[in-house]
């Protein structure tokens, strides 16, 4: 008996709950449908600029919905959750103020000026802009683009430093003396090829290389002592 309740329980929570979304996307869609019939007349029907203007507008009610759904199963809690509620409760109240101007509109009054509704007549059409300002903080706020940025700040700064680095060893002894006979020998092949004349290549100053020459000439073992 108390499985039985337990299933009848469940199987009631979720027409419950099916029933809940559905009366929520109802009320979306009818506030949405509010706001396109106060832009449907801005272009001519049937045009390419139309048919953009439809789709822009429908922009709040879908992110009303959408919202509602990624609140359960997919943003992050903490600050991603808190900016996706701040948002969820400004696309409400845009789908609220613009079913309240387009009625007014509808039955042929015009919001007195300096009122509320007469503000918000002037921002209204903007209202698609708000669901892309609104999801483009709530993706910033991903954990997973955060921990991107993270690791994108770390190659940067190692990068920087292996520069750095470089620059350091570049000016060492051993390595200017490096560049400076690799450099010679280049001058030579160039000048070789320009005149056709072979250039004889003097012996490589151990100096250049960073390398100390310890044994004297009465020392060097070519040499009669």
């Amino acid at each position: 008996m108390n499985d039985l309740e337990s299933r009848n329980s469940r199987a009631a929570k979720q027409i419950l709950l099916l029933l809940g979304y559905a009366v929520y996307i109802a009320g979306v869609v009818f506030g949405d449908v509010m706001y396109l019939g106060m832009i449907r007349h801005l272009f001519p029907e049937g045009t390419l600029f139309y048919w953009f203007s439809m789709i822009g507008g429908v922009t709040t009610a879908a992110s009303a919905i959408v919202l509602l759904l990624a609140k359960t199963y997919l943003f992050a809690p903490g600050l991603q959750t808190w900016g996706a509620v701040t948002f969820w409760l400004v696309e409400i109240a845009t789908l609220g103020l613009n079913t309240i101007l387009s009625f007014q509109l509808g039955s042929g009054l015009q919001p007195a000026d300096g009122s509320w509704l007469g503000l918000w007549a002037e921002f209204s059409p903007a209202s698609p802009i708000i669901a892309v300002l609104g999801w483009g903080l709530v993706f910033m706020l991903d954990p997973a683009a955060k921990l991107r940025h993270a690791q994108l700040e770390l190659d940067a700064d190692l990068t920087d430093e292996l520069a750095k680095q470089l620059r350091l060893a570049a000016r060492a002894p051993a390595v200017k003396g490096g560049v400076e006979q690799g450099a010679q020998r280049i001058a030579e092949e160039y000048m070789q090829r320009l005149t056709g004349v072979p250039v004889v290549s003097l012996p490589p100053d151990p100096g250049m290389l960073g390398i100390e020459d310890d044994q004297g000439a009465d020392e060097h073992p070519f040499l009669p002592g």
